[in-house]
């Protein structure tokens, strides 16, 4: 194979990989955009929920530990030996 042939087709592998690059590129805007204005739907909620007196609920924590659970002593089959 010439040298010009094995470059035009280099040229040619480069310009599909950087379509495929531009497509995934313009794929990631897009989710980054969806993204975006979820999370500022979001944001949204969250503000008119606090705006009308909700509030984040906070699980109360027992500060007294629960004490820890003994095992029940086991008893042993076993005869004591007479000496």
């Amino acid at each position: 194979m010439s040298e010009r042939r094995e470059h035009l087709e280099h040229l040619q592998q480069l310009l599909q990989q950087r379509n495929n690059l531009v497509e995934e590129l313009e794929e990631i805007q897009k989710q980054s955009t969806r993204t975006k204005d979820l999370i500022l739907k979001t944001q949204g909620a969250i503000e008119y929920l606090e705006a009308i007196g909700i509030t984040e609920i906070k699980q109360e924590v027992d500060p007294t530990p629960e004490p820890e659970k003994q095992a029940p002593p086991v008893k042993s089959s076993f005869l004591p030996l007479k000496g």
